[in-house]
């Protein structure tokens, strides 16, 4: 009997036994089960979301062609129909894109967090385009622009969050732009500010002048009136005494009579030069000694140098004086003297001279030998048998470009500074033709990269790159 009842609870522990493990493994196959439902579920929601729009631009940030180095940008987006716009910002090594994901997005992808969603919808017919400060590195505004003609229809300033106007008259994408509010109201895009001018909405032309950031004048025109707003002293200049003025800064205006841009050897040139203070000609003498001539002014405001350009042509020589006209140097070739900060930098025979605003000789540097002329604010010369570049205002390292041949002949003309690939281009003609390759060449542009330090030198059959055909 007592073998029976053994035999019972054994049987009955093993029957325990058996539905215990079924229960454990039902329950661990119904959470697996779970959790690749889970683990589904979650793959599909994320697939949702999961959308890429693929953007490629070339160096200058702007869309690639097949015959051009591309870059390629990948932006995770909402919904699978994003849309690209617009992009701005290369100059400054920055890229912003503005594309469409479910409403209006800046993407930059050198910034911590990459995407800025704005308040805007893309519900406009026309065409985006930003404004950047190429200063901060921000973009600050975008540009509403009619798709039939191109013109400007709004600004939306990022700063306010609105749009400034959708009355604009007119617009300097540099700096800001005027527009009509029951009057003329000029706006700058940098300090986010609405200012009134005293001008009529009535003019069929205005024209912005800057300095600092600053509006200083306009010059208006319709077919009754023109004439130069002066806005630092509220008053208008020159009422119908010119075709057309130019300012150059807040003291100077250039000027010409005749219904077209004055011609002298084929080339447009201004016949006046003016007062901005007061209605007074500074220069009025074109032809001279049957010399064409054109006149302009440099520098800082009340440090300016006044120029007459000698035999009007694309790559003139000049004459340069004081602002009281007193001479001080002649006959200088456009790439040979730099102004900077009141001061003039001059090559005259051979020597480096510098001279202050009023023709005062403040220093003669006769270290460099055989100069050759400026790029910009570098020094051009030849030193130990290399053509050699200096930035003479910074004092920069000595930069070595290339070896010079005595069949090179430098063409300081058309030698240029490339800032959208980095790049100091010098051209050099030669003498001689050379041979490369089965071809002859005649010119040679040599460009030294900032970035990487190389130098490419790119052979030409004819002509420069920088240079004006007639």
């Amino acid at each position: 009997m007592e073998k029976k009842n053994k035999k019972i609870i054994i049987v009955v522990s093993i029957i325990v036994l058996l539905l215990v493990l079924i229960g454990a493994s039902y329950f661990i196959y119904q959470m697996i089960n779970k959790s690749d439902e889970k683990e589904k579920e979650s793959n599909i929601e994320n697939d949702k979301d999961n959308y890429v729009l693929e953007i490629q631009l070339n160096q200058s940030g702007n869309i690639c062609t097949d015959d051009m180095k591309c870059i390629t940008y990948k932006i995770e987006t909402e919904s699978n129909d994003a849309k690209f716009l617009t992009t701005a910002g290369y100059k400054s090594k920055e890229v912003f894109i503005l594309y469409d994901d479910n409403g209006l997005k800046l993407y930059n992808p050198n910034r911590e967090n990459k995407i800025q969603k704005l308040n805007l919808k893309n519900d406009y017919d026309g065409s985006y385009e930003l404004k950047v400060n190429d200063k901060t590195n921000e973009v600050i505004g975008i540009v509403y622009r009619n798709k039939n003609n191109y013109s400007i229809e709004k600004y939306y300033s990022l700063n306010k969050q609105q749009f400034i106007s959708d009355n604009i008259i007119e617009l300097d994408m540099e700096y800001g732009f005027l527009y009509d509010n029951n009057g003329l109201y000029s706006y700058n895009m940098y300090k986010d500010e609405s200012e009134k001018i005293n001008l009529e909405t009535t003019y069929d032309t205005y024209i912005m002048s800057y300095a600092n950031d600053t509006l200083f004048g306009i010059y208006y025109s319709n077919d009754k009136e023109n004439g130069y707003y002066n806005k630092l002293t509220d008053k208008k200049m020159y009422k119908n005494m010119y075709v057309e003025i130019d300012a150059i800064n807040e003291n100077y205006l250039r000027a010409y009579k005749t219904k077209h841009l004055g011609e002298c050897n084929g080339w447009s040139s201004y016949d006046y030069l003016l007062s901005a203070q007061e209605e007074k000609v500074i220069f009025d003498e074109k032809v001279k000694n049957e010399v064409c001539n054109s006149y302009y002014a440099t520098g800082d405001k009340d440090k300016e140098f006044l120029l007459v350009s000698k035999g009007f042509q694309a790559y003139p020589t000049y004459d340069i004086y004081t602002k009281e006209k007193k001479l001080i140097t002649k006959d200088i070739a456009n790439y040979n003297v730099l102004f900077d900060n009141g001061n003039m930098y001059v090559i005259e025979n051979n020597t480096l001279n510098k001279y202050d605003n009023t023709g005062k000789l403040l220093n003669s540097n006769k270290e460099y030998k055989s100069l050759l002329g400026f790029l910009d604010e570098d020094l051009v010369y030849l030193k130990d048998n290399y053509i050699s570049l200096k930035n003479i205002l910074d004092n920069e390292q000595e930069i070595k470009v290339i070896e010079w041949d005595d069949n090179y002949k430098y063409e300081g003309n058309y030698s240029y500074i490339d800032e959208q690939i980095n790049q100091k281009c010098l051209a050099i003609s030669f003498k001689e033709p050379i041979t490369k390759d089965g071809k002859k060449y005649m010119n040679m542009e040599s460009c030294y990269d900032i970035i990487t330090m190389e130098v490419n030198n790119k052979y030409l059959e004819y002509g420069f790159t920088n240079q004006i055909w007639d």
